[in-house]
């Protein structure tokens, strides 16, 4: 073999090697492309299942927690009314007994004075005599001391009364307060659907950014592949058209227009 068949099998498979060159790294570059795409896609399908299960999570954590602050709710009122009729059958308790008290109290005093009466009649003394004063002054004193047994019957009974009043006024109070809570967690339930709207919105942008990457990797290959081709083609421009094959130095085709002088 010479020297110029040796140098023209070393410059085509100079060619070739480039050309397989340029065809490995273009599909390299498809390949990560792929990658890229696929990557982008399955990030957002996970995300976007990790969103809509955290939807369900959130709405179904908001119906239970409102539903047991509603229960709550009831069962508070439900207390402060047992707790309020309580203190109202213990006020009607004082006050039948403070009247039971009462009625006893003037039959006893009834009776003596009856028997204080009769002993002054048989005694025979005068209706303006010194007994019947004292007779009246003890009256007086036993109508004071029923009063004011009165007085304490009637304090105690206001007082339980007031107490069950406070006690549903409470109870009130609870339920509102766990009636509102309930009401923030419906709220909150119902905005879950919108925050995992969002939530898909931005896993979307991030997915495209991914695919746009995957694109301009796409692009790049094919940019690549085709200026590895030029080159390829000039190379081989080069060695057809200059006489690199042969070892020698041909000169291209003129393109000049210039006419030949006879």
């Amino acid at each position: 073999m010479t020297w110029e068949a040796a140098a023209v099998y070393l410059a085509i498979g100079g060619l070739a090697t480039s050309a397989v060159g340029v065809g490995m790294q273009y599909s390299a570059q498809k390949e990560a492309a792929r990658n890229q795409e696929a990557l982008a896609r399955y990030n957002y399908a996970v995300q976007a299942q990790n969103i809509r299960q955290q939807q369900a999570l959130a709405e179904w954590n908001a119906r239970a927690q409102a539903g047991q602050a509603e229960a709550n709710a009831a069962m508070a009122r439900q207390a402060a009314e047992v707790n309020a009729r309580n203190l109202e059958q213990q006020a009607q308790s004082v006050l039948l007994q403070g009247t039971e008290e009462q009625r006893r109290t003037r039959e006893e005093h009834r009776r003596h004075m009856a028997i204080a009466f009769a002993r002054v009649a048989k005694s025979g003394v005068a209706a303006a005599g010194s007994p019947i004063e004292v007779l009246a002054e003890s009256a007086r004193t036993m109508q004071l001391a029923l009063n004011d047994a009165w007085y304490t019957t009637n304090t105690k009974r206001e007082a339980l009364l007031w107490d069950a009043k406070v006690e549903r006024y409470g109870g009130e109070i609870g339920a509102a307060n766990y009636s509102g809570q309930a009401s923030l967690l419906r709220a909150e339930g119902a905005l879950a659907p919108i925050k995992a709207r969002m939530d898909l919105r931005s896993a979307k942008y991030e997915s495209l950014a991914g695919l746009n990457a995957a694109s301009g990797m796409r692009s790049a290959a094919g940019a690549g592949l085709v200026s590895g081709m030029g080159t390829l083609l000039q190379s081989g421009y080069t060695m057809a058209y200059q006489g690199g094959y042969l070892g020698t130095t041909k000169p291209a085709p003129s393109t000049s227009s210039t006419p030949k002088v006879a």
